[in-house]
């Protein structure tokens, strides 16, 4: 989050993507930990304009979020 807040979203993303494949690898594919950092993606790819990977990275996040509700 350190780069995100100092608006160095590139670093960002590079850092959230390495933390979300050790995540994974820890975790599984449906860790609320997961969707968290599927949402600080997204929120990377949006201050990058990349509005359409942002959305697919939000829907992820959705996804494990509504599994977590039932």
């Amino acid at each position: 989050m350190v780069f995100f807040e100092e608006k160095l979203y590139e670093d960002a993303l590079k850092n959230f993507n390495t933390a979300l494949k050790i995540q994974e690898k820890l975790l599984g594919s449906a860790d609320p930990n997961i969707a968290r950092t599927y949402n600080n993606i997204g929120k990377s790819c949006v201050k990058l304009n990349r509005e359409q990977q942002a959305l697919e990275y939000y829907q992820k996040a959705l996804s494990i979020q509504k599994k977590m509700l039932q």
